[in-house]
């Protein structure tokens, strides 16, 4: 290899990309000033550019996050759901979804959802269905719905639903009966 005015002369092809590399370089030193704002609108488009194609690589993300939330959710109420009358807990409900405790806690967590809180929630949709649905007594209700007693069942029914369950009973009877006439 031989350098002539700052350029390498060779046969090999990677000799030949060096020169072309040198000697653009030395024609963009050589750019008078005015077109040094040319050069800075480029670099602006292609770091703008780049910015976007991260923030929607970041978009994208957030919503494989939430829908991996809503799906870890969808199963553990399907699960709850499967046999309601079990007294489901971190441990059961975390092996029979083949993960961890930590990954569970962790995946509810991204939707600021408490597992514990997130059961009792589908088992008082449970329950609201029966009332809705059956004629069976608030005691028969709250054991097919999961609960050891009634007076549990009608305590966290009302924090849920601002009335007993007996009241919800009634007050849904005369909004139906309403409708129909």
């Amino acid at each position: 290899m031989i350098l002539h005015k700052h350029k390498l002369v060779s046969s090999n092809s990677s000799s030949r990309l060096i020169a072309n590399y040198i000697e653009a370089t030395n024609k963009i030193k050589r750019i008078k000033l005015d077109n040094d704002e040319l050069i800075l609108k480029s670099l602006s488009f292609y770091i703008t550019d780049a910015i976007n194609k991260n923030k929607d690589l970041a978009l994208s993300d957030g919503i494989q996050r939430k829908n991996k939330q809503t799906s870890i959710k969808n199963k553990v109420e399907s699960l709850v759901n499967s046999d309601i009358k079990n007294k489901w807990n971190v441990g059961n409900i975390s092996s029979s979804l083949f993960m961890s405790k930590s990954k569970l806690y962790r995946l509810l967590k991204l939707d600021n959802t408490c597992l514990s809180s997130f059961v009792l929630d589908i088992r008082l949709k449970n329950a609201k269905n029966l009332l809705l649905s059956t004629d069976l007594t608030i005691s028969e209700i709250a054991i097919s719905s999961g609960f050891n007693s009634s007076s549990y069942f009608c305590k966290r029914f009302k924090e849920n639903f601002y009335c007993s369950p007996s009241d919800f009973r009634t007050i849904s009877k005369k909004i139906r009966t309403k409708q129909t006439l």
